[in-house]
């Protein structure tokens, strides 16, 4: 593994409620599910911890809904409301924000957007019209 390249862990577990569920890297129906729950988000203009916690804290249960699954379920069979319900009654703020950090730690943010910066750079050089 050279110096940049950093160790991905492949699945995290959780137990809530008797129930232990996963986070993996991902999937791209994830990745729409994530992009509608933060698509009205606005950004604190001073970061505070209190800031932080007020803009993201609420957002947990639907968070922890989206990436996790039940252990052995499919992706595709899991009900985000229900499961949003039982992370509001039965998670703590301690899962919540290890989910968060572990999300990061599964899923290479920084690696995605140079590959889709590079992908747009593409496009842009092939629609450009021969001079």
């Amino acid at each position: 593994m050279s110096e940049n390249e950093e160790e991905v862990k492949e699945v995290f577990e959780y137990e809530v409620n008797g129930t232990i569920y996963t986070q993996r890297k991902m999937r791209l129906g994830q990745v729409k599910q994530m992009n509608r729950l933060f698509n009205d988000l606005e950004l604190p203009s001073t970061v505070t911890a209190i800031s932080m916690f007020t803009t993201f804290g609420g957002k947990l249960p639907e968070v922890m809904a989206i990436v996790l699954c039940k252990k052995g379920a499919e992706l595709k069979d899991k009900n985000l409301k229900e499961l949003e319900i039982e992370f509001e009654t039965h998670a703590d703020m301690d899962i919540g924000f290890q989910v968060v950090q572990d999300f990061f730690d599964c899923n290479p943010i920084a690696s995605y957007f140079t590959q889709m910066t590079g992908v747009f750079q593409k496009l842009m050089l092939a629609n450009q019209a021969p001079e």
